[in-house]
C-alpha cells in the first residue's frame, strides 16, 4: 500500500517516471515484441516454403498489427516526424500492395486449382502463427492493462473496450490459419480452404492497416495544430 502511495506521489511530481512495475511491463513489452518478429520472420519465409498463401497473407496481417503499436518520437522536430509520417504511410501503402498480390494469386489459384502445398510444414509453420499471435496479445496486453493517467474516464473506458474488441476479433479469426492447417492436413484435397482464409486475412490487413491510417491521422493533425501531448506537459 505505501509502495502504491509512493508511486502515485512520483507520478504526480514527476509524469515521465516509472515504477518497478511498469518497467517490468516494459520488459515484457519489448520480449514479446523481439520474439514476435522472429515468429513472424519464420511464419512468412515457412508460409512461402509450403506453398501457403494463407500463411504469408496471415503474416502480413500481424506485421500490420505489429505496426499499430508504433507510436512516433514526440521529440523529434517537425520534420522528422514529417519523415516517420512519410515512412509509415509508404509501409501501408506497401502493405496493401502485397495484398492486393496475394488476393489476386489467391483467386488464380482457386479458379486453376493447379498448386501444391506442403501438408506437413503448413501445419508445423501454423503452430508457429500461434505462438505469434500470442506473442502480439502479450504486447495488447501490456497495454491494456495500464493504468488511466490523465485521460477522461469516459476516453479511457471507450478505448479499452476497443482494444478488447480488437484482441478476440483479430486474433480469434488468426486462429483460422490452425485450422486450415489442420483441414489440409488431414484431407489435402480441400485445399482451396488455403484461398478462403486468404480472403479473410486480407480483410483483417486492410482493418488493421486503417487502424494504422487513423493513428497517423491524429499525430499529424496535432503536430499541425501544435498541440503538446500529455507526455510532453
Amino acid at each position: 500500500m505505501e509502495e502504491q502511495n509512493s508511486d502515485s506521489a512520483n507520478v504526480e511530481a514527476n509524469p515521465h517516471y516509472l515504477s518497478p512495475r511498469d518497467v517490468k511491463k516494459d520488459c515484457v513489452y519489448r520480449a514479446a515484441s523481439l520474439i514476435c518478429l522472429i515468429l513472424l520472420i519464420v511464419e512468412i519465409v515457412g508460409g512461402s516454403a509450403a506453398g501457403s498463401i494463407l500463411l504469408i497473407t496471415d503474416g502480413v496481417r500481424l506485421f500490420a498489427d505489429y505496426l499499430t503499436h508504433y507510436s512516433t518520437n514526440k521529440n523529434l522536430t517537425p520534420c522528422w516526424r514529417y519523415s516517420e509520417f512519410v515512412l509509415l504511410i509508404a509501409c501501408v501503402l506497401f502493405l496493401y500492395a502485397l495484398t492486393g498480390v496475394f488476393v489476386f494469386c489467391a483467386t488464380q489459384r482457386a479458379m486453376s486449382m493447379e498448386f501444391e502445398i506442403d501438408e506437413t510444414l503448413l501445419l508445423v509453420i501454423s503452430i508457429i502463427a500461434v505462438l505469434c499471435n500470442l506473442a502480439m496479445l502479450v504486447m495488447h496486453f501490456s497495454k491494456v492493462l495500464k493504468p488511466r493517467r490523465f485521460t477522461p474516464l469516459g476516453d479511457f473506458i471507450s478505448l479499452r473496450a476497443h482494444q478488447m474488441l480488437h484482441i478476440l476479433f483479430n486474433h480469434g479469426l488468426g486462429l483460422l490459419v490452425f485450422v486450415a492447417a489442420v483441414i489440409i492436413f488431414v484431407d489435402p484435397s480441400l485445399k482451396v480452404i488455403d484461398t478462403i482464409g486468404t480472403y479473410v486475412m486480407a480483410v483483417l490487413v486492410v482493418a488493421n492497416t486503417a487502424a494504422i491510417i487513423n493513428k497517423l491521422a491524429r499525430e499529424i493533425r496535432d503536430v499541425f495544430l501544435k498541440r503538446d501531448s500529455y507526455d510532453q506537459i
